[in-house]
């Protein structure tokens, strides 16, 4: 098939390692196969003693661990064969024998009836700084990396789809979820697509000219009322290639007093995505533990701790609007949201919107890759996680005396960000549904969007 490359987006590794910390790497057969031989233990004073491997193979033969084995995170949350910032397997073995996750990354890829699109994540710090040889002129080593990516589909027994009955190639996104109500082929999702990523590139330039005006928060606006647009085309009958002719009214409610429930949800988003894995990477012991493991004797303190952390930390967030954040304390997001503010430096404006670029070009946003979600639950969660960099960003601004939002800050943030957004594939379909269904409301955070957006001064 095809392959369809981004515009505008570099990266290349620039060897700082922070890709290395946060996760456990799932390891696929073949991945353990080659490095499983090896003395590691004796080959280096960092790795002597240390179990370096968590052996899952009951859970992955069970269905309920989707691999067999994982690097096993020091007590820092690092992967213990990272030193000096390099990887020891690498540098011992060669490239090709680290796991075939971390070969890949953070290069991603979608396969569609059009082709594949082919694009990185932000959870790379070079990524998200836009660093490095443009994706347009890496054809062939993306190429190359989509080959590694088929074989590791393949190994894990989830691969593209392939019908082994009729022969025929398929892919996830034949049918897309507009609505969970509302479903749609991949012709009509393509005329959302391209009316969306053109109101995107009208706010989104890789150079910033003089007198650049974009407005981040107008495009998420423009966003929200796009997916209700052609929810009542389709809704109606009608062909959805109108949504070409589409203008937004961008209409400012006259009350953008948010609602209890665009609060709570707000919240529990900012919750998930900046405060519980500060709580999962403090008690990586526990997270690393089977569950069966979890509830003996001699870890059973440990565990009920870690919950107490889990539900004290959830409560300050979702509750009382004051989470605990690491580094700034507690914060209070009601005054960061209301708190004046200096307009946004055009940098940022620009970084938003070539996140949201690469979220809607490589279908990430929702579908298998954002635990099922809808487009309609997609954008409402896009739209939600800018909302919360937006408020931490102000929230540590803040704690240092400033009343502008900070470009380093802002690629922290949204580099922290993706991190969490990249595990959503891996939650449970019973969370997945409770996470979809929450934001299942058009223009759910409408309101947000406006109050937030009245915080900052006009350019």
């Amino acid at each position: 098939m095809d392959l369809i490359l981004p515009q505008d987006i570099n990266y290349s590794c620039q060897g700082c390692g922070k890709c290395c910390s946060g996760w456990s790497v799932g390891m696929t057969m073949a991945d353990y196969a080659n490095v499983k031989d090896t003395d590691w233990q004796s080959l280096h004073p960092a790795l002597a003693g240390k179990a370096l491997f968590i052996d899952r193979q009951a859970e992955f033969e069970a269905g309920t661990s989707q691999y067999p084995f994982f690097t096993n995170p020091t007590q820092d949350n690092v992967c213990p064969f990272l030193i000096d910032d390099l990887c020891f397997i690498h540098g011992l073995l060669g490239a090709d024998k680290k796991p075939m996750a971390c070969q890949i990354f953070p290069y991603a890829f979608a396969e569609t009836p059009a082709g594949v699109y082919a694009g990185v994540y932000y959870s790379s710090k070079a990524a998200v700084r836009n660093m490095g040889v443009p994706l347009s002129e890496q054809k062939q080593v993306l190429q190359d990396y989509l080959d590694l990516s088929y074989k590791y589909h393949n190994e894990r027994h989830t691969n593209f789809s392939v019908d082994a009955v009729e022969g025929t190639k398929k892919t996830p996104f034949d049918t897309i979820a507009l609505t969970p109500a509302c479903q749609l082929t991949w012709q009509e999702y393509s005329h959302f697509e391209n009316r969306a990523m053109q109101l995107i590139k009208e706010q989104y330039v890789d150079q910033k000219p003089e007198g650049y005006q974009g407005d981040i928060f107008r495009t998420l606006a423009m966003l929200s009322e796009l997916v209700l647009i052609a929810r009542n085309i389709k809704t109606a009958g009608a062909d959805l290639s109108q949504l070409a002719q589409y203008q937004p009214t961008n209409k400012i409610p006259a009350d953008t007093t948010m609602s209890s429930v665009e609060h709570m949800t707000l919240r529990m988003l900012f919750y998930r995505y900046y405060i519980y894995p500060q709580v999962r990477a403090k008690d990586a012991r526990q997270g690393r533990q089977k569950r069966a493991d979890s509830l003996k004797s001699q870890n059973l303190m440990g565990t009920l701790m870690a919950f107490g952390k889990f539900a004290g930390g959830g409560l300050d967030t979702i509750v009382s609007g004051k989470p605990n954040i690491e580094n700034l304390g507690k914060v209070d997001l009601e005054k960061a949201m209301d708190a004046p503010f200096a307009a946004i430096d055009p940098e940022i404006t620009i970084l938003f919107h070539r996140w949201l670029y690469l979220k809607l070009f490589l279908k990430t946003y929702f579908g298998p890759a954002a635990a099922g979600f809808s487009v309609l639950s997609g954008i409402n969660n896009i739209t939600a996680a800018l909302l919360c960099v937006i408020l931490h960003g102000k929230a540590s601004a803040m704690a240092a005396g400033k009343n502008s939002l900070l470009l380093p800050q802002a690629y922290e943030n949204l580099w922290r960000l993706d991190r969490e957004l990249l595990t959503l594939s891996q939650i449970a379909q019973q969370e997945s549904r409770i996470y979809n269904s929450g934001l299942s409301a058009p223009r759910l955070f409408n309101k947000g969007i406006h109050a937030l957006e009245k915080s900052f001064q006009k350019q």
